[in-house]
């Protein structure tokens, strides 16, 4: 008989195990995906890194049936202390990663291989099984998170590991509430790319980059002011409510930029190796959400209310994605937009951090909502998709 000791032990093994595992598919598998298909012409959906992204996942959902089926390492998963005197009670945290496992191999393996298999290429960040694999990710996220919080309660880990969430938090949420305006910096990167030679032969991947192009969808689109103010406003309330220390926040937007810089510039050398010159000097600068998350952290370090600090943080992002991106614009739209960053930013925030709060203290009601919710947005940028096609 296991101990309450060893169990817990045990239970957080297969928990960091479980999510090592869930994170090496996400990053490795993407990374070495749109490797892949720069120096591939697409054949068949189960491409090596498509075969190493659901091989990792699928081990790291069978680690989470492990937990859920073991009710003594499942109660150190339940948001209350009762789990000592019922210990064959049920973890919501649990059942939200197994039910969107389950939602990610119906959308990976069932639509997006659909989809591949008719269309090639042809698919777009908002495209239904797009959509839906991104936005699960993210629930699954959640439910990595709502374990985090659970075991905090009997584990005190340290400040790496709350860093580490907040980078992580700001990465999984960035693909699917920016869309396209996430990955695609500009329009001369975004023609670069598509006239990659493996890429400029492949019919249905044109026809990708001709939606991009034609509609604008990168950073130098207004729209990705309010997009990201509420993106921006929602990830950080979510890191703040999750450890309240100003250096938390700060390092967690501070690393997750210097990633995604390095990816970034990594992209445009390479580009620059095969013959593009590309003449935008801030094509490889991050989302500015760690200018946003220090001057909320400034502000409330020195008592200015929540509501101001997120008003001013959410103006800070806004003017700087205008500095950025889209100071070359010069219609009133962009501006209007730029400044009502703050309220949208102030918005995101509240939304954030009702979904902190709901983690911890998470019941099967709001799983259920959970699981339902990718479905729904994935329906909606689905028919957003479709418009833009015609």
């Amino acid at each position: 008989m296991l101990t309450s000791n060893s169990s817990v032990r045990i239970a957080s093994w297969l928990y960091w195990l479980s999510f090592a595992f869930s994170i090496t598919a996400l990053t490795v598998g993407r990374a070495w995906d749109s490797s892949w298909h720069a120096t591939h012409p697409f054949e068949n959906f189960w491409s090596p890194p498509h075969v190493f992204a659901y091989m990792m996942t699928a081990i790291g959902f069978l680690l989470c049936i492990i937990l859920y089926t073991n009710p003594r390492l499942a109660r150190w998963f339940r948001a209350s202390t009762s789990a000592d005197a019922n210990p064959s009670g049920s973890s919501p945290a649990l059942e939200l990663l197994v039910g969107s496992f389950v939602l990610l191999f119906f959308g990976g393996a069932i639509l997006d291989f659909g989809w591949h298999s008719i269309f090639g290429l042809d698919e777009t960040s908002w495209s239904l099984p797009h959509a839906l694999l991104v936005w699960v990710w993210l629930i699954i996220f959640l439910g990595y998170v709502a374990g985090f919080v659970n075991l905090h309660q009997y584990q005190k880990l340290p400040t790496f590991s709350s860093v580490l969430f907040g980078v992580l938090i700001l990465g999984f949420s960035a693909a699917p509430f920016m869309g396209p305006f996430f990955h695609n910096l500009s329009q001369n990167v975004t023609a670069a790319v598509a006239s990659i030679p493996v890429l400029r032969s492949q019919a249905s991947a044109q026809h990708v980059y001709q939606i991009y192009i034609r509609w604008n969808l990168n950073r130098t689109n207004p729209l990705a002011i309010p997009l990201g103010a509420f993106w921006g406003g929602a990830a950080l309330a979510w890191i703040w409510r999750l450890d309240q220390r100003a250096r938390v926040m700060i390092s967690s937007a501070f690393m997750w930029s210097i990633i995604v810089s390095t990816g970034d510039w990594n992209t445009l050398r390479w580009l620059r190796e095969v013959g593009h010159v590309l003449p935008d000097w801030d094509n490889w600068l991050p989302l500015p959400v760690f200018p946003a998350a220090l001057t909320f952290a400034t502000l409330q370090q020195v008592r200015v209310s929540k509501r101001w600090a997120w008003l001013t943080a959410g103006f800070t992002y806004g003017s700087l994605m205008w500095l950025f991106w889209i100071k070359e614009n010069t219609e009133l739209l962009p501006i209007v937009l730029c400044l009502t960053a703050g309220p949208i930013s102030l918005l995101g925030a509240s939304v954030g951090d009702s979904i902190g709060g709901v983690l911890e203290t998470l019941n099967r009601k709001f799983v259920v909502y959970f699981l339902l919710a990718p479905i729904a947005i994935s329906l909606c940028l689905g028919a957003v998709d479709l418009w833009l096609r015609m």
